[in-house]
């Protein structure tokens, strides 16, 4: 039995007309070139070889010959899409159908050459070259939809990527799962039955960053006031996954543990890297007073810092690493407090006010 390159070059046939053709259409397994690249290699101009490549693929497409390999393989493709490329021509590279990698640029041209139907489409995303069934949901705006999602969020939900899609009709949540699994080798479930995921290799998130934040200042640190200081992150306001899912979600995550709903870094976290400037000095500032604080005295601390009023009152009541415990009273998250200093701070805090006051 005959592989696809060598049953196309079966039927081109010996000569200089065949040899060009094959490189050109990507009959030889490389994907296809330019006529510029083409004449460079040959020496011949972009005419000439215009002109013999043509005569030749019309030449023989008019005797409509057999190709068992072509057809065996456009039919793999077709069912098994949508997919990363690459992983095509590896099984036909190591399958029965090809000895040696096989770029589907040359698969789809001889099937438009010998007027065989192309059931499939290829195109190129943010991770490479990606095969997928114009007919089926369009793999193309999942994995765009889906990008955005958890670029922004860490995790997406299904759901939501099949809404963020636009079609004339309803879209499967079924399809569109199975065309993100299938396109993305990193594809990782974090509740199939809820239809929360992520991507493991997709990098960094608003999510992930702030969660290496928290673990610089404090580690470990409770799971449910990591979740509860994300919440009330200002540029998180989506945020709102199941704290199940939000657990799983940190489990995968390379170096962070989840043991008993408690997070844990495996390795220490150099805050010079993580943190912005205002946070080195908001947090510098609060751990050289301890907690709790009372809000003048964040903003006494802040201010010996080189941190103004109006930027430690917006901190203070949307970062995701300072905590609010009650009225007028903060500390950094993941930062214990007993109850004698909670006490201790709220008694400063009354002092200050009737000193307020009498002045």
């Amino acid at each position: 039995m005959l592989d696809l390159e060598q049953e196309l070059k079966q039927i081109l046939g010996a000569g200089r007309a065949a040899r060009i053709s094959m490189r050109l259409y990507g009959f030889d397994g490389r994907g296809g070139t330019t006529l510029r690249q083409l004449a460079s290699e040959t020496g011949l101009s972009y005419e000439r070889i215009r002109q013999l490549s043509t005569c030749l693929i019309r030449e023989k497409a008019a005797t409509h010959p057999v190709t068992p390999a072509l057809d065996r393989a456009i039919e793999i493709i077709a069912k098994r899409a949508p997919a990363p490329a690459e992983r095509f021509e590896r099984h036909l590279a190591t399958g029965a159908h090809q000895r040696r990698t096989f770029r589907l640029e040359g698969v789809i041209n001889a099937a438009k050459v010998f007027g065989r139907p192309v059931r499939f489409s290829l195109a190129r995303s943010f991770s490479g070259r990606v095969v997928y069934v114009p007919s089926a949901v369009n793999s193309m705006l999942a994995l765009k939809a889906a990008k955005k999602q958890v670029k922004a969020w860490g995790m997406a939900r299904i759901s939501d990527v099949a809404a963020s899609i636009p079609s004339s009709k309803p879209v499967s949540l079924d399809d569109v799962a199975s065309a993100l699994i299938e396109s993305r080798d990193d594809f990782r479930w974090l509740n199939r039955q809820l239809g929360w995921f992520w991507f493991s290799q997709f990098g960094r998130s608003k999510v992930g960053n702030r969660l290496k934040k928290i673990l610089a200042v404090s580690n470990p640190v409770a799971l449910r006031e990591v979740y509860a200081a994300l919440a009330k992150d200002r540029r998180l306001a989506w945020f709102g996954p199941p704290l199940s899912v939000f657990a799983e979600f940190c489990s995968q995550i390379p170096g962070v543990q989840v043991d008993h709903r408690v997070l844990r870094a495996t390795e220490r976290i150099d805050r010079s890297q993580v943190l912005s400037p205002i946070e080195k000095r908001l947090v510098r500032a609060m751990d050289r007073h301890g907690a709790p604080i009372t809000w003048k005295e964040l903003v006494n601390a802040c201010g010996e810092a080189g941190v103004s009023k109006a930027t430690a009152s917006v901190y203070a009541s949307t970062s995701s690493l300072v905590r609010k415990d009650s009225r007028g009273i903060y500390r950094l998250v993941g930062r214990p407090a007993s109850r004698s200093s909670a006490a201790a701070a709220q008694s400063r805090k009354y002092d200050a006010a009737k000193t307020a006051v009498v002045d």
